[in-house]
């Protein structure tokens, strides 16, 4: 919550709640995964990497 919707940067977050900031980066991926299961919205896809500009 308080880095989406208050905009706080991943590295205060962690500092907030005392955890290190890859923790924070894991919760925030499992939470948005859950929103997205409990909305019943696709997965998302990967965009498909470009080539180069000398390709």
């Amino acid at each position: 919550m308080l880095r989406h919707v208050l905009g706080y940067p991943t590295a205060k977050v962690a500092w907030y709640v005392g955890i290190d900031e890859r923790t924070v980066g894991h919760h925030l991926r499992r939470a948005k995964e859950r929103l997205r299961l409990r909305l019943g919205l696709p997965a998302d896809r990967k965009k498909p990497k470009q080539k180069g500009a000398g390709s």
